[in-house]
């Protein structure tokens, strides 16, 4: 028995059409129902996937937020202008 791919199981997880090789909704549910195998790796991918949204939905803003661009460009430019600058003479 051929089984399912990854990604004929994360489309039809998310409930995308997936026409791969033949393989359209009703011909995946149709496996899905005769494959034990590819029935209990279809579940894993669920519990994954709700455990990975479980985690990001309780995650909050970052606690640092990035600078704005301009302030990255202005620190750019001021790094540039150090770099060209010609350094001291020293005597001797």
């Amino acid at each position: 028995m051929t089984h399912l791919d990854e990604g004929q199981l994360h489309a039809y997880l998310d409930g995308e059409g997936t026409e791969r090789d033949g393989w359209g909704r009703s011909e995946i549910e149709t496996h899905l129902a005769e494959c034990s195998a590819c029935r209990a790796r279809l579940e894993d991918q669920r519990r994954l996937r709700d455990r990975a949204r479980a985690i990001l939905g309780t995650a909050g803003p970052m606690a640092v937020s990035p600078p704005p661009f301009d302030a990255v460009l202005q620190r750019a430019a001021r790094k540039r202008e150090r770099k060209l600058r010609i350094p001291p003479m020293t005597t001797l």
